[in-house]
Order: C-alpha cells, then sequence, then structure tokens
C-alpha cells in the first residue's frame, strides 16, 4: 500500500511526499516498508485532455537504509476530481537493494475540491 501527499509550487512542479508499507518473507519477518521525498515534474492539467504525465525522483530510507526512488507515469482522469494514476518507477538502495515496480491507483485533486 502506497500512500503520497503532493505539495503543488506550481502547476508543473511538486514535491512528492510517500509512505509504503508491503508484506514480504523473504527477510524473514512479516513486513517492508520506506518513506521518501523529492522533485516531480507534470504537465499541465487541462480540461480538454484526459491524460497528464509526470516523473519523480525521490530519496529516503526502507527497513535497510538509503534509497533514491525515480519514476515515470500519467493520470487518466476520470473527473475534475478523480483519477486513475499509473506508474512505473525503480528504486535503489544500500546492500544492493533494487526494486522496479508497476503501480496502479486512484488520485483525487484536492485544489479542485469545492468546499
Amino acid at each position: 500500500m502506497n500512500v503520497q501527499l503532493d505539495r503543488m509550487f506550481n502547476e508543473n512542479f511538486y514535491m512528492p511526499i510517500r509512505g509504503s508499507i508491503a508484506l514480504e518473507a523473504y527477510r524473514g519477518y512479516p513486513g517492508y516498508g520506506e518513506v521518501s521525498v523529492g522533485l516531480g515534474v507534470q504537465s499541465k492539467y487541462r480540461d480538454d485532455s484526459a491524460f497528464q504525465y509526470f516523473a519523480e525522483l525521490q530519496a529516503g530510507a526502507n527497513v535497510e537504509g538509503p534509497i533514491v526512488r525515480a519514476g515515470v507515469g500519467m493520470i487518466y482522469s476520470l473527473t475534475e476530481d478523480v483519477g486513475l494514476r499509473g506508474v512505473a518507477s525503480q528504486t535503489l538502495g544500500s546492500e544492493l537493494f533494487r526494486s522496479t515496480n508497476l503501480e496502479l491507483g486512484l488520485t483525487y485533486r484536492f485544489f479542485s475540491a469545492k468546499f
């Protein structure tokens, strides 16, 4: 499970703040976690296009030590507020840790929320 909050600097640049947890067995205990923060760049959100593209570079830590994570992806807008998010990423860390991930999830644009 992954939760990410983005601190927007402007319509193209943002700071992703991410935390992940997972179940796994190869380390001898039933869990894995990582946290990271970095810089992201994205295409401008447009009402006339359902697609928005982005790239992120993050640094953080997992249960073994420091990590660096790079990813590229896209958001397919279902509404002005909600979209499907797909990401392909690579995480490198200490102790020769390497992880390649394909992620699919939901995104919610708080900037478009009307309270």
